[in-house]
């Protein structure tokens, strides 16, 4: 343990801020996984559906958002590299702060109004009482509303580089959320009042942690932070410009289930909705990545050497390609062995594997375009995804309506693909008109359409030795030999991909 201690002090702090958030991903996705069944057992199915059901609908609430969380987070890993505006960060943290509090008390408000129409007009509960259904959807409302100036806090300890110490706080605190909804259950109250009680208990006691260690870490100074309208001023078309970016890119998440919700049966819907939800499944590997690079990323735009960005750059986007071609490359070459390991269903194997495929091959391309959207947002240009999203959607939603009703669930995946080759190609290149224009080349090839091309080969030589031997155990070890062979081929390009960025930068 000593000798593990000592390893892990000696790392950097890009290291460890990404050791720690892949860590904090897994355990979070961990317990989720294991405990819902739990969740199920005791609460039943339709209370657990009232749960989900509530949260899926109060994600569009994250529109009053405003911007203003990736603002925070790109505001304070730039003032912090800038001498005369570090000691602006408690007035920016203030301001966002009360304008986060406001918000929540809006919607705590909103959820109290509405729980009675809500309870009556859009749950359909057969065996829960009304009363119960009114109840469950205000305290759900006041975790929501409590919840909702975390994202300040949390973003503040993002972008100042505390993401061991943030997911070592998450961590802990969904560890006493999950297992003690488990303790209260069995214990005290299967009921799924007292699950929700218990839960509104953990948002308070996280927002006033997350609020703690907030402040603490900002740059002290002598007199007190307070709102400040200028603030607002300086960040206000930043902020506009990711909450025009959120709101078109819900619309394009979301239109192709809304439509084949309408055009197919619900069987027909769920193989899709399945298929859907494996393939974004490659944003877990992701997202924490990404996190640990957006401070170090804004931090460089805004530093006069341009070489240490082009390094950064290139290792992160290879980073990104080693980390998702390969898992991409299992979905989209073995869809009906791991659709039928998951489910259990040769049926669904058989109707969900194309669409898999399909929608895999996207979501990986949307993986690898989004380091040019963390450009943007470092370079402080959303309106570049933002004009792109919008125009999309009057693209998208012509046909959809035309391909979905011919063509389905095919039609439905075959447009998003579209429009993620299009991210890929395109919105990338526009991205290297503003910054980085000579990159986009060796991005697009050596960074990316190289790692695809080894993996795809990789997998599909694999594929066909099915012709000739069949079965689930040689399947698994098909595809832990393609992963094996996929990751050590990429790591290798890796290696020798660095040795000609360091040699390029230094010259």
């Amino acid at each position: 343990m000593t000798v593990l201690i000592r390893k892990l002090k000696s790392l950097s702090q890009l290291k460890l801020n990404a050791i720690a958030n892949y860590a904090g991903n897994f355990w979070s996705n961990l317990l989720s996984f294991l405990l819902v069944p739990v969740y199920l057992h005791y609460l039943g199915v339709e209370a657990y559906g009232l749960i989900g059901g509530f949260y899926a609908v109060t994600s569009f609430i994250g529109l009053l958002d405003l911007g203003l969380s990736a603002t925070i987070k790109r505001e304070v890993a730039l003032r912090k590299v800038i001498p005369e505006k570090l000691l602006t960060i408690p007035d920016l943290l203030r301001t966002t702060e009360i304008i986060y509090w406001c918000t929540g008390t809006v919607i705590l408000l909103l959820m109290v109004l509405l729980a009675q129409p809500i309870s009556i007009q859009w749950i359909n509960a057969e065996n829960i009482d009304l009363a119960t259904v009114k109840w469950a959807v205000i305290i759900l409302g006041l975790t929501v509303a409590i919840r909702w100036p975390v994202t300040t806090y949390r973003g503040t300890l993002i972008a100042l580089e505390r993401q061991v110490l943030l997911n070592i706080l998450e961590g802990t605190l969904r560890t006493f959320r999950e297992l003690g909804a488990v303790v209260i259950l069995v214990m005290i109250s299967p009921t799924i009042i007292a699950f929700l009680l218990w839960q509104a208990f953990i948002a308070i006691l996280e927002v006033l942690l997350m609020m703690v260690f907030a402040w603490r870490y900002v740059p002290k100074r002598k007199n007190r932070a307070s709102f400040k309208l200028e603030i607002l001023r300086e960040i206000w078309r930043f902020a506009a410009g990711i909450s025009w970016t959120t709101i078109v890119s819900i619309i394009l998440a979301q239109i192709d289930k809304i439509l084949l919700s309408k055009f197919v049966s619900l069987e027909q819907f769920g193989y899709y909705m399945l298929a859907s939800t494996l393939a974004q499944k490659l944003s877990i590997i992701l997202q924490p990545f990404v996190v640990t690079i957006s401070p170090k990323l804004i931090a460089l735009t805004a530093q006069p050497d341009e070489k240490k960005l082009i390094n950064f750059f290139h290792k992160s986007s290879l980073f990104i390609s080693i980390a998702i071609t390969p898992i991409a490359s299992t979905l989209i070459f073995f869809a009906p062995i791991i659709l039928e390991l998951w489910t259990q269903s040769p049926k669904v194997a058989v109707q969900a594997s194309g669409i898999l495929a399909m929608l895999t091959f996207g979501a990986m391309l949307d993986s690898l375009y989004n380091i040019s959207y963390q450009i943007q947002l470092a370079i402080g240009k959303p309106q570049i995804a933002a004009i792109f999203n919008s125009c999309s959607v009057f693209l998208v939603i012509p046909a959809m309506l035309y391909l979905v009703p011919q063509m389905q669930l095919f039609g439905a995946a075959l447009i998003k693909t579209v429009v993620n080759i299009l991210y890929y190609l395109v919105l990338s290149r526009v991205t290297h008109r503003y910054i980085l224009h000579q990159e986009y080349r060796r991005w697009l090839i050596q960074d990316t359409l190289i790692p695809i091309l080894i993996c795809f080969t990789v997998f599909f030589i694999i594929s066909q030795l099915q012709i000739f031997l069949t079965g689930k155990l040689f399947a698994m070890l098909c595809i832990l030999s393609g992963l094996a062979i996929s990751y050590g081929v990429l790591f290798m390009w890796y290696k020798y991909q660095v040795k000609i960025i360091n040699q390029m930068v230094s010259n």
